[in-house]
């Protein structure tokens, strides 16, 4: 996934500044709150390699999102579940 695609699925862009970083280094990452208790964050900027850029959802630490299209499906399904 690229970091336009990120931005293509409404992920807010949050800066790390340098002062508020624990390596001293400023830093982006992404993050998008589908519904209440699916939060997804991006990998660092600091950490992708060529504009490879994965999501995960902390509370499940075994899924790791690597396309555009798997976070369309999560979000399509999610939409579904919550407006049974």
């Amino acid at each position: 996934m690229t970091e336009n695609d990120l931005k293509e699925l409404n992920f807010n862009k949050i800066v790390v500044t340098t002062e508020e970083s624990d390596n001293e280094k400023e830093y982006y990452y992404y993050e998008l709150i589908i519904t209440d208790g699916l939060h997804l964050v991006s990998s660092d900027s600091d950490e992708t390699k060529d504009n490879k850029w994965t999501v995960k959802n902390f509370d499940w630490p075994a899924a790791i999102f690597t396309t555009k299209e798997s976070i369309n499906s999560l979000m399509f399904l999610s939409d579904k579940y919550n407006n049974k």
